[in-house]
């Protein structure tokens, strides 16, 4: 991630910069681990839904978060991280909506789906927004404090999820959107939008490599989590498996 900075920033406008992205960035790391507590209430509500059915919406969103990542920060580079940001921001917040208003395992899966792609684009944009408003020699500062929060997420993960899922596992989604309107309204405001020069001479992100990354993992993880059901000898692991290696293989091609 390319990073710019200029005039030095106010010590409010730090903060408020600083707040921003810490309510974005833990809200999605939370969303990593305060599912994990509220699958079980969701498997007992949608009756029929084997393990291996709702581990995708654990799988789904992990694998799709991972290889997004590299695309997200190479658009974020070309077109500006606000812009990227907020995108993001507001990506995520509309998927939980969708998570809380699932109807059924598959379309909770899409959009869990949805909502790793917004992940991916706050991720990297939020540590070069918070770097273009620290001075440099605070910047050590800065970044550690950015990865503690994924840290505090994955600690309270659990806590928080096992309460919500009192009230019903939909609040698990339902309590992102408060977060993301407000940190969305705040970003607008308070969020820098530094010059990209040289910006549209960097290398396009490659979509065709992320998708076969995307396709391996998925194969792979789809073929292990089922052989137990269809049995590992069974023509449908083998093809997931075989998928995967070819995949994998061609990517490196």
């Amino acid at each position: 991630m390319t990073v710019g900075f200029s005039n030095p920033p106010s010590r409010r406008a730090s903060r408020a910069v600083f707040a921003t992205v810490a309510a974005a960035v833990f809200m999605s790391n939370l969303d990593l681990f305060i599912v994990n507590a509220a699958l079980p209430a969701i498997g007992h509500s949608f009756d029929g839904s084997g393990l291996g059915s709702l581990s995708w919406i654990l799988n789904g969103y992990a694998i799709a978060f991972a290889a997004l990542l590299v695309v997200a920060g190479r658009v974020a580079d070309r077109s500006g991280h606000k812009p990227v940001f907020l995108t993001g921001l507001a990506v995520f917040t509309l998927a939980s909506v969708g998570c809380a208003l699932a109807p059924d395992v598959g379309t909770l899966v899409a959009a869990r789906l949805v909502q790793a792609a917004g992940a991916a684009l706050l991720m990297p944009t939020s540590l070069a927004l918070l770097l273009d408003t620290t001075a440099p020699e605070k910047r050590a500062g800065a970044v550690r404090a950015w990865a503690s929060i994924g840290g505090i997420a994955a600690g309270l993960g659990p806590v928080a999820g096992g309460l919500l899922v009192e009230a019903g596992w939909r609040w698990v989604f339902i309590v992102n959107v408060p977060v993301g309107i407000a940190a969305f309204a705040l970003g607008v405001t308070v969020l820098p939008s530094p010059g990209r020069a040289g910006a549209q001479k960097s290398p396009l992100p490659d979509l065709f490599g992320a998708a076969l990354l995307t396709g391996s993992i998925a194969t792979l993880a789809l073929g292990l989590v089922k052989a137990p059901d269809w049995g590992w000898t069974n023509a449908r692991t083998f093809g997931g498996l075989a998928a995967a290696v070819l995949l994998g293989v061609w990517l490196v091609v």
